[in-house]
Order: C-alpha cells, then sequence, then structure tokens
C-alpha cells in the first residue's frame, strides 16, 4: 500500500512537471531560437568611435552567409535575452498615453534581420538596403504592442515616433513586428517591447553587436564551420564566440526538466516497487485462500469468476493508494503551485491519469496471482485436506 501511495504521489508530480514544461515551451517567443546563431566578439577590443568596426562586422556577415549552412547572416546591437539598449517612448501624436509605455528596448540592424532572427512583419516592411545609412530617411520598425497601444485602429504605419527627448528627430513608422519575449520565460509582469531602427541609424552600441546567422540547425560542425571563418578573416580580429539563442533559453526551462526528470525517475522506481508490491500480495493471498478458490471450482465456478475474484483484490488495492495519494497531492498542492509553470497543482486531467494509470497497474499485477488461481486443481485440495 506504501508503495502505491508513494508511486502515484510521484507520477502525480511528474506529470505536473512535465505539463509545467510542456507550457514554458509554449510561451510565444516571437523568434526562432532553434535556428539563429549568434556571433559576438569581445567587447574589450572594440571602440565605439572606431571607424572599422562597421566594416568588421559587415565583413565577418558577408562570409559566415557563404557558408552553406547558413540562409542568411545580419548585423544587430542586442538581441533578446541578452544585452538591452533602452531609451524613453516619445509618441507626438499621443503625448497623454505616453505613460502606458514609457520606456523601450532599441535594436538597430541591417537588411533581412526580421527574416534571418525569424520575427514576423505583420504589417508594412521590413528594413532594406536604402534605410541603411546616415542621410536615408529616419524610419523604425514597432512591436504589436506599441502599434495597438497607441493606434489601437491599425493605422501604425506612417506615424512618428520619438527616442528620447522631444527634441529628438522624429522616427517614420514603416512596419510593425509581432512581439518579441525579452527575457525571463516566467516572469508574469508585461515585458518592455523592443523597436528596431536601421544600424547606422540607431545610437553606436559596439558592446551589444552581433552577427546573426540563419541556419537549418546549430549543430556543433555549423558552429565550429563559423568559427573557422571568424578566425580566417583577419588574424588581428577580436575574439569571438559563437552561441545559440536556444542556448540563452536552457537556464529558462532547467528547473522544470530537472523536476520533471528527477519525479519521473523515482516515480518509475516507485511504481516497479508498487506492482510488486501488489503482485505479493494478491499471490499471497491466492496461497492463503488456494482451499477456497478450489472448493468455488469444484461447486462451478466459471474462470472469469476467479479472474475477478482475485483482480478485484488488486483493484481495491489500487483504489485504496490513489485516494491517499490524491488526497496528500490536493493537501501539498499549495508547497508544489510555485513551482509550476501556468498549471495547477491540483489540476483534474492529471489526477485522473495517474489514477487510471494506477489502477490499471495494480489489475495488471494481479494477472499472474489470477493465473495462478485458475489452475487450482479441486480434488488436489480436497486431498491435502
Amino acid at each position: 500500500m506504501t508503495q502505491t501511495v508513494l508511486s502515484a504521489l510521484l507520477l502525480i508530480g511528474t506529470l505536473l512537471f512535465v505539463k509545467s514544461l510542456t507550457n514554458i515551451r509554449g510561451v510565444p517567443l516571437g523568434f526562432d531560437p532553434e535556428r539563429t546563431a549568434v556571433v559576438s566578439l569581445d567587447s574589450r577590443t572594440l571602440r565605439a568611435s572606431d571607424a572599422t568596426a562597421d566594416a568588421l562586422f559587415a565583413d565577418l556577415a558577408a562570409r559566415i552567409a557563404q557558408l552553406p549552412d547558413v540562409s542568411s547572416a545580419v548585423v544587430a546591437d542586442g538581441v533578446p535575452f541578452d544585452w538591452h539598449m533602452r531609451a524613453p517612448l516619445r509618441v507626438p501624436d499621443h503625448l497623454d498615453d505616453s505613460s502606458r509605455i514609457s520606456v523601450v528596448n532599441v535594436s538597430g540592424a541591417t537588411r533581412s534581420y526580421f527574416s534571418t532572427i525569424g520575427t514576423r512583419i505583420v504589417q508594412g516592411r521590413e528594413f532594406t538596403d536604402a534605410d541603411d545609412h546616415t542621410t536615408a530617411e529616419r524610419v523604425i520598425v514597432v512591436p504589436t504592442t506599441v502599434a495597438r497601444t497607441f493606434w489601437p485602429a491599425g493605422d501604425a504605419i506612417g506615424h512618428c515616433l520619438r527616442l528620447g527627448a522631444d527634441s529628438m528627430p522624429c522616427l517614420r513608422i514603416i512596419g510593425v513586428a509581432e512581439d518579441t519575449r525579452e527575457s525571463a520565460i516566467d516572469d508574469e509582469g508585461p515585458p518592455i517591447p523592443r523597436v528596431y531602427v536601421p544600424l547606422s541609424q540607431g545610437r553606436r552600441a559596439i558592446v551589444a553587436r552581433v552577427v546573426l546567422a540563419r541556419v537549418p540547425a546549430p549543430t556543433a560542425s555549423t558552429l565550429a564551420r563559423i568559427r573557422t571563418v571568424i578566425q580566417a578573416s583577419d588574424a588581428r580580429a577580436p575574439t569571438a564566440t559563437v552561441w545559440t539563442m536556444q542556448s540563452r533559453l536552457a537556464p529558462e526551462q532547467r528547473p522544470w526538466k530537472l523536476g520533471a526528470t528527477m519525479f519521473g525517475v523515482f516515480g518509475s522506481l516507485a511504481l516497479v516497487l508498487a506492482a510488486l508490491g501488489v503482485y505479493s500480495v494478491v499471490a499471497y493471498s491466492v496461497t492463503q485462500r488456494t482451499r477456497e478458490i478450489g472448493i468455488r471450482i469444484a461447486l462451478g465456478a466459471q474462470t472469469r469468476h476467479i479472474f475477478s475474484l482475485v483482480g478485484t483484490q488488486g483493484a481495491i488495492l489500487g483504489v485504496v493508494g490513489v485516494t491517499i495519494a490524491v488526497g496528500g497531492a490536493a493537501i501539498l498542492s499549495p508547497l508544489v503551485q510555485p513551482l509550476l509553470f501556468h498549471e495547477s497543482a491540483r489540476s483534474l486531467p492529471v489526477y485522473a491519469a495517474v489514477a487510471l494509470g494506477m489502477l490499471f497497474v495494480a489489475v495488471a499485477a494481479s494477472v499472474g496471482p489470477a493465473l495462478r488461481a485458475r489452475r487450482v486443481n479441486p480434488m488436489s485440495v480436497m486431498r491435502s485436506e
């Protein structure tokens, strides 16, 4: 009985953590971390005033884009889940509403940034080469949150924004991109939106500058080829680090992975012990009731009646154990709830799945003793008496 209760409790914990892990993996990020490789350079060897920095990054992006596994490569200042450059947001047409979104993260980006990182443009367009010049019209791409906040009718394209003081130049909105998660997947607060400007028109944020590469799958061999290209580009090039966007998300998901793994391992062991326990109890009961079973068979009991007699005992053990376990899980739920993500510690589907699973195991563990009971020979039982 103890094994059954413990097994059911651990299995409930396993399913709760698995569902939490599924929920956190389903959080919309607004970009594709599994196909985005990131190249960053040692900022200690770069100077914001160094005019060669732009050429260095542009050259790296061009070389990386020529690799067979890379479909595109772009340069950007800052990416989600990494360094952020923030600026006050001013909306001349909505000065009275600006308090709702008063600050934004700002990324400078080159052409094809959105298709490379996997962020959809839901309205308007993304940057072109013509935008990425200091003499070009100053433009900006905003996320859906900003567009809906200030222009709920969906007419954000063409309007003006300012980043910083009211004296800053007007930036004309040319596109609306889907929202991106910036940090802390389990953060329930409203995220700070990220806006995008052409790289040459933004603030020089060399410390946050990276090359983003779109790859089918950022395998170790692909990342190694990117490192080779960087090393071959210039012996004096700064030290480069190549990583994946997915690697930035791994720490966010690790607690739920660890919880699901630990509960799963111990729950599986407890489930085996519970099955052995039910088997032992029922087998011992069959041995003790051999004479009774023999008499029943002699009086005409059918095989299904013997199976029902023995199987019912196993089912009763399972029902009692699951009932105690579900009650215990409900009592402990306030302690478990803070560890879960968008999942109730008293989830009825989880409790029902564990209950049905444990009942199945209990009945299955009774099959062996039931088969033995069916083979009881009434004449042998009578002679032994």
